[in-house]
């Protein structure tokens, strides 16, 4: 069973090192179809991409490929506003912080940022709720 996913730096912007994530249980089951379905179609060698290209061969998914299917997925599902995989990261990080109490160190070490100011940016805070916090003082 697959539970952390190590990406190398080369395949990261502004990344010093590789880092290591776990992956959610729903991700695993995923990650486990599709290996199950390489391993059906005769694709063993450990160096296979997962995500593959349409293309033939041994290539992986193209940037533009993924940010394809994204889009093509958002519109079948109808989903509003402007989506697209920095937005879901940003969505990530607000839900963490918020599951980690607000804890922007710990925020931080999960996203992988280096500095706190690359964390922060990632967490619009909502006016209203400022407002609020200082009506409240």
């Amino acid at each position: 069973c697959v539970v952390h996913v190590t990406v190398q730096r080369q395949h990261m912007k502004k990344k010093r090192e590789s880092r290591s994530v776990i992956l959610h249980p729903e991700a695993q089951a995923a990650l486990i179809l599709q290996i199950n379905e390489l391993f059906a179609s005769g694709l063993t060698d450990p160096q296979t991409f997962v995500f593959r290209s349409r293309q033939g061969g041994n290539k992986h998914l193209s940037r533009i490929q993924a940010w394809t299917i994204l889009h093509d997925t958002y519109a079948k599902l109808k989903l509003p506003g402007k989506l697209g995989t920095h937005g879901m990261r940003k969505t990530f990080a607000k839900r963490v912080y918020a599951l980690l109490k607000n804890d922007l160190l710990r925020t931080q070490k999960l996203m992988g940022h280096i500095s706190l100011d690359s964390t922060a940016k990632y967490l619009s805070f909502d006016e209203a709720d400022l407002d609020e916090a200082v009506l409240k003082s």
